[in-house]
């Protein structure tokens, strides 16, 4: 996959969450709708389990917190 295509991807599944600098989008109470995927550990981890978060989202709980995709 492209840059390119990929950016396009992210524009279309990830931006409304994670944001346009990647750092997630605050909520009015101050936490984020998802989390800042700068220096993430599924980012920059085993490629395998980013691919299927990327293909599936990610359900369930996160760091104490219920993650929807």
């Amino acid at each position: 996959m492209s840059i390119t295509k990929g950016y396009d991807s992210y524009k279309q599944l990830c931006i409304t969450c994670h944001g346009a600098d990647l750092k997630g989008l605050p909520t009015e109470d101050g936490g984020l709708i998802a989390p800042s995927l700068i220096g993430s550990g599924r980012v920059i981890g085993d490629k395998g389990v980013l691919s299927k978060i990327l293909l599936n989202g990610l359900i369930g709980q996160l760091k104490g917190k219920n993650m929807v995709s």
